[in-house]
């Protein structure tokens, strides 16, 4: 199966769609030897190499991820995710979703018992600017 996918991914013409699915052929392979249970055949120096293979070729992919999901055509709703919005607006998705997401819907929000003892209050009022010889 893996062998057809790369068959498939080689003979296409577009040099960026070939690009992007050999990341993703890799991402596979990758993954499959981490998860597959290879103790007796890969060694951990090995694994550390594939793990970081796997991240580098992550990061490479990520430009092309929001292109990759909207190749499926899915709906938004079926991905219940604001990234990637069909319509283009992405921020205002996320925050129309923040204010509809049971956790904002008491003010302050039910977390913030919690983080409120260390939250720097003078730091957020200067809007995340340090001040020269003050206290950060």
């Amino acid at each position: 199966m893996f062998k057809i996918f790369i068959d498939n991914v080689n003979s296409q013409k577009d040099e960026k769609l070939k690009l992007a699915m050999r990341r993703v052929a890799i991402v596979y392979g990758l993954t499959q030897i981490l998860d597959d249970n290879w103790g007796e055949v890969v060694n951990n120096e090995q694994f550390k190499l594939i793990r970081s293979c796997l991240t580098q070729t992550l990061d490479e992919l990520r430009p092309d991820a929001i292109g990759l999901v909207d190749a499926f055509d899915f709906p938004d709703t079926v991905l219940k995710s604001t990234i990637g919005k069909y319509d283009g607006n992405i921020y205002e998705a996320l925050f129309d979703a923040a204010q509809r997401s049971t956790l904002n819907q008491t003010d302050p929000y039910e977390g913030y018992k919690y983080l409120q003892p260390h939250t720097n209050k003078e730091l957020l009022k200067r809007g995340n600017k340090p001040v020269l010889g003050g206290k950060f």
